[in-house]
């Protein structure tokens, strides 16, 4: 019994390990939050974005793909993602500019 039990746990171990991993649907948000003006009076610059959310944005989940959420969802989500990953102005700035460019298709 052993003899078959050890191979069928590294089989499934295998095949769990390679499945595709998706990233978590967002739902909507019902209520009212606070918003941060994101970049109010700083211009942007996606290549600095796209840096600072490789690397602040992937500390705490996966990047998403491009065209996988819309402008509106995005301009909801990243006031708050600023704040907790504790942008600078200047930082914010340039992974919205990053976002709106790059990410929405």
């Amino acid at each position: 019994m052993r003899n078959k039990t050890i191979p069928c746990v590294i089989v499934l171990c295998f095949l769990f390990a390679c499945s595709r991993k998706t990233a978590p649907e967002i739902p909507a948000r019902t209520g009212t939050t606070r918003s941060i003006d994101v970049s109010a009076t700083l211009t942007g610059d996606a290549e600095r974005g796209k840096q600072l959310f490789g690397s602040s944005c992937k500390r705490c989940h996966g990047l998403p793909e491009a065209g996988q959420f819309s402008k509106s969802r995005w301009e909801a989500v990243l006031p708050s993602m600023v704040q907790k990953a504790k942008l600078e102005p200047q930082e914010a700035a340039d992974v919205k500019e990053y976002v709106m460019t790059r990410l929405i298709k």
